[in-house]
């Protein structure tokens, strides 16, 4: 498994996991159209190419796919957007979707497909187990659990797939443009910004560090066991707004917050995920705690910053 496509390569995601592929001697191939990828991200090395093109076209996925063992497809719209264009979500979250599992059967190449944990909505138990219902609650979770159904069918044709829903997955080279509410906050503290928060503060999210979001993503692709199986990707461990906001600013008491409009996207207000089934199957458990991960994102943000 050394011949490698990652869609959606120049994403936070996924220049972190071409970077590692490259690393370990992969020859990786990136497909992003660059809507809001990160192209200075993506490694300048002779194993790494990067194709401009996008995954709703058919053709261009198809070429993209030719030779590949594994593919890694994480290209898509991300939640805001969704909400503001929900025919250019459906197109790439779904249809882009449906394009890479088609070549796929035709390749015989494994597919490990991004989702996302904002599939469950508002959950009625916590922490959250794969098995437990979804409550699609936007566009783009919409589109995500499309792509899982697809990954389903095409797992019936013999297509192997492996489904991972990430939650809140943060850490250095994470943009504010597309990135969560950590990004955000470490943004505020470097420039002296009153900190934005949706509603009271009181909503929760389960944010995981990018490296073990990466390890993750490859413990599923080399491992047999995890074929035709959904896994959480989070920490199990759950985090309400203004503890983030302790931990980014170094301080329980902070001047300066801004109490804006409840979050329209999707109104989630408790999140937390169960992820003894990636410990058991994939031998996978997170390694970098908020405080730790949140610190790294900072020292970062400082030195890219001058």
């Amino acid at each position: 498994m050394t011949n490698i496509l990652v869609t959606g390569g120049a994403g936070f995601i996924g220049f972190n996991l071409v970077r590692r592929l490259a690393k370990m001697g992969c020859d990786v191939t990136v497909l992003d159209d660059m809507t809001t990828g990160t192209p200075d991200a993506i490694p300048l090395l002779p194993n790494v190419k990067t194709i401009v093109d996008t995954v709703t076209d058919r053709g261009a996925v198809e070429r993209a796919v030719k030779g590949k063992s594994v593919i890694f497809h994480l290209a898509a719209r991300n939640i805001v957007s969704s909400v503001e264009a929900p025919h250019a979500d459906a197109a790439t979250n779904i249809l882009g979707t449906l394009n890479v599992l088609e070549a796929a059967k035709q390749t015989g190449a494994w597919v490990v497909y991004a989702s996302s944990s904002s599939v469950y909505g508002n959950a009625k138990h916590f922490p959250i187990c794969e098995d437990d219902p979804v409550n699609l609650m936007s566009p783009y979770s919409a589109s995500k659990y499309a792509g899982e159904n697809y990954c389903q069918v095409y797992l019936g044709y013999g297509v192997p797939v492996i489904i991972l829903r990430y939650s809140n997955v943060y850490g250095p080279g994470q943009r504010t443009v597309v990135g969560g509410v950590v990004a955000r906050f470490v943004e505020a503290v470097l420039d002296d910004k009153p900190f934005q928060i949706h509603g009271n503060g009181s909503q929760t999210r389960d944010f995981v560090y990018i490296d073990d979001a990466v390890d993750a993503t490859l413990k599923a692709a080399w491992s047999s066991r995890a074929v035709g199986q959904v896994f959480n990707i989070g920490t199990g461990i759950e985090t309400d707004i203004y503890r983030l906001l302790a931990i980014v600013s170094g301080s329980a008491e902070f001047d300066g917050i801004e109490h804006i409009d409840n979050r329209n996207i999707d109104g989630i207000h408790r999140h937390v995920l169960n992820i003894t089934k990636a410990n058991q199957l994939l031998q996978w458990m997170p390694t970098v705690g908020l405080n730790e991960g949140v610190k790294m994102t900072l020292e970062w943000y400082k030195e890219s910053n001058g």
